[in-house]
């Protein structure tokens, strides 16, 4: 069944109801958890969502909220696509809700509300908030939010999606055995041509020792191709060649890894940059059982050398996981914008059990203090835990974060370049018999991505 949370804080919106004397409809916001596996969470949806509308009338902002929560693919397919249907219906009708808090989905089986977010913007689905931002921002100091990261809500007619976390591979080692800062002209060919092997085995994904915790192997392809499309257009930014010679590229140094030729690299660790424990200074390290250590014994307090995925061009290509947009069928667009002024607001960002539950999930926060000494994570949905970096080691985060050159919404085109990889790894990385060759594949879902723009 639909799971709607409904919030009333005002004894306006109860005198509203009874009497039906014209007083303004509730603001209505919709939540879509779907990507995060929420099932797992301590804190449910609902609390979560109703935590964030009290603060939110708390701070001064709008206390006639309505918030829905669509339900996720785990509930039962059924529901969650009739509830869908039923939204989109009303918002092509002209009406709908008037906030968007929505998670890029991480694959294509869960039916997100927007398949393709920067395909949506340029179809003129949410309003332009420039306005807004420079004239009625009262909870976020908006210089604040990582500027490029920010760009990939923004189009000729101003900021219209607002990313509210971000994520990029990123490969940790000491930085006693790693010293070396890599500019952001470094470009994925350099980790293909390095010859200290520190490069190479940052551009392979996989992880070190390949312990129980790690096969992080995945698709990056996105990574190294940077923008994917003009949706303006709907056309492709790479060609078909291109895409091959990535996929190969991609696979070969997968293989390598695998061969053991990047053995004498420093220990190291991949992740994809979230909020979690992995670098925290608060704590000094778990405890794993012999040689199973995933950090192969870096501690959380080590000075370290961070080192993401350069793309084809120089620079960093990252991800957006999570973002807020205002209707543009919204007849309240004040207080529409300030839901999402509080949403990315410093105390928000800091300790939201919205944020912890979904917003932070395999992401960090679009917020640039977020995570330092300064403005700490408080997680207080079981017990309570405060996450920071160090400071060394927060300034080392915040310079790899400088060299993010584009972001770009996770859909639908990464979810054919995830399953072109899945489809050619076992035979290319561990020798499996395969179906058909890799250009075969290259070819099919190069096609399907074309097709996919053009719906």
């Amino acid at each position: 069944m639909k799971k709607t949370l409904c919030i009333l804080l005002a004894v306006l919106m109860i005198t509203a109801l009874f009497s039906g004397c014209g007083e303004p409809e509730p603001l209505r916001i919709v939540v879509d958890l779907e990507y995060s596996h929420t099932e797992y969470s301590w804190v449910s949806v609902e609390e979560a969502a109703k935590g964030f509308a009290l603060r939110l009338a708390g701070a001064g902002g709008p206390t006639d909220v309505i918030i829905e929560c669509i339900p996720g693919s785990f509930e039962g397919r059924t529901a969650r696509n009739g509830v869908l249907t039923n939204l989109k219906a009303e918002i092509m009708a002209g009406g709908g809700p008037d906030v968007f808090i929505m998670g890029c989905h991480s694959n294509n089986d869960g039916n997100p509300f927007f398949a393709m977010p920067e395909q949506a913007m340029a179809n003129g689905l949410f309003l332009p908030l420039d306005e807004y931002i420079e004239d009625h921002a009262q909870f976020t100091d908006w210089d604040k939010l990582q500027p490029q990261v920010m760009e990939a809500g923004r189009d000729a007619y101003g900021q219209q999606i607002v990313p509210v976390s971000y994520t990029l591979p990123l490969t940790v080692f000491r930085e006693e055995d790693v010293p070396q800062k890599y500019p952001k002209e470094t470009t994925w060919q350099d980790m293909l041509d390095d010859k200290t092997g520190v490069l190479s085995a940052a551009s392979t994904w996989y992880h070190a020792n390949e312990t129980m915790f790690s096969c992080h192997e995945g698709a990056y392809l996105e990574n190294l191709l940077g923008p994917l499309a003009d949706y303006n257009s709907d056309e492709l930014l790479f060609t078909e060649d291109e895409l091959l010679q990535c996929t190969l590229e991609v696979l070969e140094q997968q293989k390598r890894y695998r061969k053991g030729e990047f053995a004498n690299v420093s220990p190291h660790y991949q992740m994809q940059l979230c909020v979690n424990y992995d670098l925290s200074a608060s704590n000094e390290t778990y405890s794993w059982a012999e040689g199973m250590n995933p950090y192969n014994g870096i501690m959380r307090r080590d000075a370290l050398t961070m080192i993401p995925l350069y793309s084809r061009d120089g620079g960093v290509t990252a991800t957006v996981a999570s973002y807020a947009a205002v209707n543009v069928n919204t007849k309240r667009p004040e207080d529409a914008f300030a839901v999402i002024d509080y949403l990315l607001s410093p105390e928000e960002m800091q300790c939201s059990l919205l944020g912890w539950n979904w917003l932070y999930e395999n992401a960090v926060p679009t917020h640039m203090d977020a995570m330092s000494t300064a403005l700490p994570i408080v997680e207080k949905s079981f017990g309570t835990s405060v996450w920071f970096m160090s400071e060394e080691n927060f300034e080392e985060f915040s310079r790899v974060r400088e060299q993010i050159t584009h972001a770009r919404f996770r859909g639908g085109l990464d979810w054919e370049l995830d399953d072109l990889y899945m489809s050619c790894q076992g035979g290319y990385v561990y020798d499996m018999k395969m179906a058909r060759p890799i250009e075969e594949y290259v070819h099919e879902y190069y096609r399907r991505m074309q097709r996919m723009l053009g719906e």
